[in-house]
């Protein structure tokens, strides 16, 4: 995680995560995330990201988790 913000309007709250790039773009990429997965996350932190192939190929994330190694770190 490189980045973290939430955001607001008259429909409520929005929460927003920015990764590494991991795909050949080499671009950094900004996912909405539930609040639980906000909370659960800190800038460093390590992420697993479940990414499928949407129409016309382009892939999509499906799901965004802190990794097993990050919670590891943060129960010691």
């Amino acid at each position: 995680v490189i980045g973290m913000r939430k955001s607001q309007d008259r429909t409520g709250t929005s929460y927003h995560v920015k990764v590494a790039a991991w795909s050949a773009s080499g671009e950094p990429v900004e996912l909405d995330v539930s609040r639980d997965t906000y909370e659960s996350l800190r800038e460093g932190a390590a992420v697993r990201l479940s990414v499928r192939a949407g129409a016309l190929d382009i892939p999509w994330v499906d799901e965004v988790r802190a990794s097993s190694m990050a919670r590891r770190r943060r129960r010691l």
